[in-house]
């Protein structure tokens, strides 16, 4: 496997170096075998027995989810289980810009706590190369997401995050946790900054275009997610007088955090913005540009179009053609395993849409 450092010097030492450095996240009950990334024979019957919370769990080994507003407890923290009996242990990066490291809470070197905290200073992809007796180990992807990215998902999504996170034995949302609602309206938002940029045209989503190209793709994230003109935002989240808008605020930081369910909405938005940002989550809504909450009645008509599979779109089903001419004509795709309103109603909390040749269906299911 292609390490992914840039420095010839660094690889060289990687290359050479005759030990694994299996690291671990102090904190959250989770043994992350970063060694995996060169030994293709690892048993999966080693990994992590899967706990009573049912839920998507996907492979993360060798990276790290950091937010500039902050982490769970311990979980920006690598750690190793190798002997370091007589053994110096460092840790560097080429991305000075990006993170920096510090000693673990209680210690005042990196040796006797078998480790570091990983401090981010900025969005981006970085890596993380710990150093044992001056030979490289395995470096650590190391993805800090924009902040707000995290934020429009705890507010647009607070609940469902919440519902669908995985928990460990401790309570902590698993490191290897997905939120397919969350993946799904992350990827939206990914999908319009592609818009953007293949057609360099800011205004399909009444973006400004100074913010948007002025350092992407951080800076492309917010200005998406901040669209808009004459307050008409398009994140319900972002209006002043919107119930989850203070939530949105709130998340700017993780210490501004009250409410339990908002801690665990926040922690797996945390990863499921990272594995946006770092393209390692799939678009499973294959192109939407949009999403939104349909009502019962919405959502009615939403399903006799798709059981009909009619190509005339439906009135009354929450949107139009006419609310996007640039995309028209559009496609609604109820996707499926996307969570409910609530756990006792049957309409989806979002379906989502996306542009369609005439001769396809107006309402499907099918992403």
């Amino acid at each position: 496997m292609l390490l992914k450092v840039s420095s010839v010097k660094k690889i060289l030492f990687i290359l050479f170096s005759s030990l694994f450095f299996s690291l671990s996240l102090a904190g959250c009950g989770d043994l992350l075998p970063f060694d995996s990334l060169t030994n293709d024979d690892s048993n999966p019957e080693d990994a992590d027995s899967p706990d009573s919370s049912e839920g998507v769990e996907r492979e993360v080994s060798g990276k790290l989810a950091l937010a500039l507003g902050g982490v769970a407890p311990g979980t920006d923290v690598i750690q190793t289980e190798e002997d370091l009996t007589g053994r110096t242990l460092d840790f560097q990066t080429e991305d000075e810009d990006l993170i920096d490291f510090a000693f673990v809470d209680g210690y005042n070197n990196y040796r006797d706590a078998r480790g570091a905290r990983v401090v981010p200073l900025d969005i981006g992809i970085s890596y993380a190369i710990p150093v044992v007796d001056s030979s490289y180990r395995e470096s650590i992807e190391v993805i800090t997401p924009p902040q707000k990215l995290i934020q429009i998902l705890v507010g647009e999504a607070r609940g469902q995050l919440a519902r669908e996170a995985v928990l460990n034995e401790e309570d902590f949302v698993k490191l290897t946790s997905v939120s397919p609602t969350g993946d799904a309206l992350g990827a939206v938002i990914r999908n319009r900054i592609q818009l953007i940029n293949e057609k360099n045209a800011p205004h399909l989503f009444v973006v400004n275009s100074e913010k948007f190209y002025k350092n992407p793709p951080g800076s492309s994230y917010e200005a998406v997610i901040e669209a808009g003109s004459g307050g008409n935002y398009q994140f319900s989240p972002l209006y002043p007088d919107d119930a989850a808008h203070l939530t949105y605020l709130d998340t700017a930081r993780r210490d501004n955090i009250a409410a339990d369910d908002v801690f665990t909405a926040y922690d797996q938005a945390v990863l499921t913005a990272a594995y946006i940002f770092s393209d390692d989550s799939q678009d499973t809504t294959e192109g939407a540009f949009a999403f939104y909450s349909p009502t019962t009645s919405q959502y009615d008509q939403l399903q006799e179009a798709l059981i009909s599979e009619t190509t005339v779109f439906p009135t009354g089903a929450g949107t139009s053609d006419t609310q996007y001419p640039a995309m028209s004509p559009i496609q609604v795709l109820v996707l499926p395993g996307i969570a409910t309103r609530s756990s006792e109603s049957s309409v989806p909390s979002f379906v989502f849409v996306r542009k369609r040749n005439n001769n396809e269906p107006a309402v499907t299911n099918r992403p």
